[in-house]
This record gives structure tokens, sequence and C-alpha cells, in this order.
């Protein structure tokens, strides 16, 4: 079973291979795409806390 890491690399490479710029503007967008990703999946993985994504 992949590990929610492995799932976002390949999600990475994947999307990054249907782009043909890769300017710095670019690699921003995937930087913060990033971000929100694994900020979701952080707060999902962490549900059980007293932090919720839903309140």
């Amino acid at each position: 079973m992949l590990s929610w890491r492995s799932i976002i690399h390949n999600e990475l490479l994947w999307y990054q291979n249907q782009q043909t710029c890769t300017d710095a503007l670019w690699d921003k967008e995937i930087y913060f795409l990033f971000l929100r990703i694994t900020g979701l999946l952080y707060n999902l993985h962490h549900r059980d806390s007293n932090f919720s994504i839903y309140t």
C-alpha cells in the first residue's frame, strides 16, 4: 500500500509531465499546490486531535 507521501509525489510528477512551462511561476504554483495538499492530508491524518477541518 502506498503512503500518502508517495501518492502526492506520483500525482505531482504526473501533473508536471502534462505541462510544458517550467519557469519560476510554474515552480511557485506547484509549490503552493503541494503545500495545500500536504496541509489538507495532515489535517485529515490528525483529525482525531482537537483540530477539525470542518469547523
